[in-house]
């Protein structure tokens, strides 16, 4: 007797990643009527399609992700200014997963706290009713190109609170407050990128950042407020501090850039700074010393090296920031030339001009203009921010060089020394530069 025949059945199921939704906010132009669908130009009124008008009423629609591995509802916000409502905490909560991406003018796309008044943070902080932060993040959340400002909390970020694995992206925050721990943000499970932070307070521990790890960033203060110092216990890479007070406490910072001392106990690595507090220690640190100085920071780039993690291979790999890894403060590719600047933007190939005629060229003159050039190629060719990749234009005229500079220790001569990676070009036929035969120079022949 044959043995049974078994026969095998094999089901194959294609299972797919669930589809993203799409919403639209228009704070001016929305309607609570529409189902936020589509953006206000694509609107059918008709069949109810169109923005809504609350930030709240499109995050009730978003579907949830369950790991960082899915790509999680798009919602588009447009210009206008969005509020809490009642006793509502925040102006929105987003749901885990969830892109909220600002379109326009990020200055015009405004999500407020409860702050109403400047002056009166701290009373406005402490009161019961008076504690409202602008979002609150679930996980894997990335909010990108909008402002926030006028949050308040009693601790604990007074912008947002946030869950694991979020990221803000070219947002501004201003003027937002809170007790303690981080007048804007406070939260190792956030890191911010190209943001700029102004005039943020904390009555201690960060006015702007705690324990957040920020890239490419712009702090500023008008005025030293509570906590004295911008963020406390983050790192920080390639950021710019400005305005009063101090820039850090207990902090790391690479490649930053600030015309504040910190308040102590930070490391300071390829950084250029105007002084240090008690307890930081520095690696290849400069000091300005002199707030005069500091336009010429921009000679201090470094090499990219394969692997250096305090110059450039440190950008977060999540795929919620892919198109943002690279970039500097102003979108542009963060390697120029094989280096990489410190501070938050690269430094761009700059022009500079010569001109030999006694009527237009001073070597006294900045040399950045056609209009004020410098009036001989030493004076050009030895401009303090000059760097590689830069083009000196050379007007039309004779260089009659009074200058000998000595290339080597075998008495090799020449008018002008042209540095490397820099180009010298002729603006006309008619530029020349001559060498003098008949001076002897040190045994030797200046030609």
């Amino acid at each position: 007797m044959n043995a049974p025949l078994a026969m095998m059945f094999c089901i194959f199921v294609t299972l797919s990643a669930a589809a993203v939704n799409v919403y639209h906010v228009d704070g001016i132009r929305g309607n609570e009527d529409w189902d936020g669908s589509v953006s206000y130009a694509d609107r059918d009124e008709a069949a109810g399609k169109g923005p809504v008008k609350k930030l709240g009423t499109v995050f009730a629609k978003v579907t949830k992700t369950t790991s960082e591995d899915q790509d999680g509802d798009i919602v588009y916000v447009y210009e206008g200014d969005y509020y809490g409502e009642g006793s509502a905490n925040v102006a929105g909560s987003i749901p885990d997963g969830c892109k909220l991406i600002g379109v326009g003018d990020k200055t015009k796309i405004v999500i407020h706290g409860s702050g109403t008044t400047w002056a009166n943070r701290e009373s406005e902080a402490a009161a019961a009713s008076g504690v409202r932060r602008c979002l609150r993040l679930g996980n894997w959340v990335l909010v990108k190109g909008v402002t926030l400002r006028d949050g308040r909390a009693s601790a604990n970020g007074g912008a947002a609170t946030v869950g694991a694995g979020c990221y803000f992206v070219g947002c501004d925050f201003v003027e937002n407050y809170t007790t303690e721990r981080g007048g804007a943000l406070s939260s190792g499970n956030v890191t911010v990128i190209r943001c700029t932070f102004t005039d943020n307070d904390a009555k201690s521990t960060g006015d702007a950042l705690m324990t957040t790890k920020a890239w490419n960033c712009v702090f500023s203060r008008t005025s030293a407020t509570s906590a004295d110092y911008i963020c406390y216990q983050n790192t920080c890479y390639n950021c710019l501090f400005l305005g009063s007070g101090k820039s850090a406490k207990s902090a790391k910072l690479y490649n930053c850039i600030s015309v504040l001392d910190d308040s102590g106990a930070c490391v300071l690595n390829h950084c250029v700074v105007n002084g240090m507090g008690s307890g930081t220690t520095k690696d290849d640190a400069s000091i300005i010393g002199s707030l005069a100085l500091l336009p010429d920071y921009r000679q201090k780039t470094l090499p990219v090296v394969e692997g250096d993690k305090t110059v450039f291979d440190e950008y977060p790999a999540s795929r919620l920031v892919a198109d943002e890894k690279g970039l500097d403060f102003n979108g542009v590719t963060r390697i120029y030339g094989g280096q990489v600047d410190v501070g938050p933007a690269e430094r761009a190939p700059r022009a500079w001009y010569v001109n030999p005629d006694t009527a237009v060229g001073n070597d006294a003159n900045a040399g950045d203009c056609p209009e004020f050039p410098k009036k001989t190629l030493v004076g050009a060719l030895t401009i303090a921010s000059l760097a590689s990749g830069d083009i000196v234009h050379a007007a039309a005229g004779d260089y009659r060089e009074n200058a000998k500079k000595s290339l080597n220790t075998h008495s090799t001569w020449c008018r002008a020394v042209v540095p490397a990676g820099v180009g010298l070009v002729a603006d006309a036929a008619n530029a020349t530069i001559y060498g003098s035969k008949s001076e002897d120079v040190g045994g030797g022949v200046f030609a």
